[in-house]
C-alpha cells in the first residue's frame, strides 16, 4: 500500500506557522519596549524604555528631517555559558519620526539615562524679523 502523507501541506503549515512566530516575537518586543514624547516650550524629549538598552545595540539616526530609532535585542551571556532555556527580546525594534521645522535638529541630543534612551531635540528659536536700529 502507497503511503499518501501530503508533505507539501506539512510543510506549507510549517512556514506559516513560523511566520506567525517570527511576527508574535516582534509584537512582543514591541510591547516589552516603549517610547514616550514629552514637550516643553523649549524642545521635545522622546524617553525610549527598552530592557538591556545601551550605547552598543541602539542606533539613533537622522536623515533630513525623518529620525530613526533602531534597538537590537541583547542576550547578556556569561563566559562560558551556553543559553539551553530562557526567552528575551528576540527581534529589533524601531521607531520613526518626522519633524517640523519649528525643530532644531542640529542641535538634537542623544544619550542613555537610568537605563532608558532619552532624544532631546529643541525648538527652533525664532528670530525677530523687524527691530528699530539704534542710530548712534
Amino acid at each position: 500500500m502507497a503511503n499518501h502523507f501530503p508533505w507539501g501541506s506539512v510543510f506549507s503549515t510549517f512556514e506559516n506557522l513560523e511566520k506567525e512566530i517570527q511576527e508574535l516575537q516582534r509584537q512582543r518586543s514591541q510591547a516589552e519596549s516603549s517610547i514616550e514624547q514629552w514637550e516643553s516650550k523649549d524642545s521635545m524629549a522622546l524617553v525610549l524604555r527598552r530592557p538591556g538598552i545601551n550605547s552598543r545595540n541602539t542606533t539613533v539616526t537622522l536623515e533630513g528631517r525623518e529620525l530613526a530609532i533602531v534597538s537590537q535585542p541583547t542576550d547578556i551571556v556569561p563566559e562560558g555559558y551556553t543559553k539551553t532555556v530562557g526567552a528575551g527580546l528576540s527581534t529589533s525594534a524601531s521607531w520613526r519620526y518626522r519633524f517640523t521645522d519649528k525643530y532644531d535638529l542640529d542641535r538634537l541630543e542623544a544619550k542613555i539615562l537610568d537605563g532608558q534612551l532619552l532624544v532631546t531635540i529643541p525648538r527652533v528659536v525664532p528670530v525677530k524679523t523687524s527691530r528699530t536700529v539704534p542710530i548712534n
